[in-house]
């Protein structure tokens, strides 16, 4: 995942599992060296919860196009 302002590496990642093997998955990858650096393994809590539906957004209007406008001509 990235930082939608600066593009750098948030340092973190979501990664889809099957169910039935979550725990096992989180058992053999917590705390595992990758890089020099030990991986911290976690379910996700915001997964689990059901999200709420949402309200439907009014149409945005469509903006008017520019005219392309003719290039200059250079100064003499």
């Amino acid at each position: 995942m990235r930082d939608k302002a600066t593009g750098r590496a948030k340092g973190m990642a979501l990664v889809a599992v099957d169910p039935a093997r979550v725990e096992e998955a989180i058992a053999q990858m917590d705390g595992k060296d990758f890089q020099g650096r030990p991986l911290k393994v976690a379910r996700s809590t915001v997964a689990d919860k059901p999200r709420q539906p949402r309200e439907p957004r009014e149409p945005r209007e469509a903006k008017p196009a520019e005219a392309p406008q003719a290039p200059s001509s250079p100064s003499p």
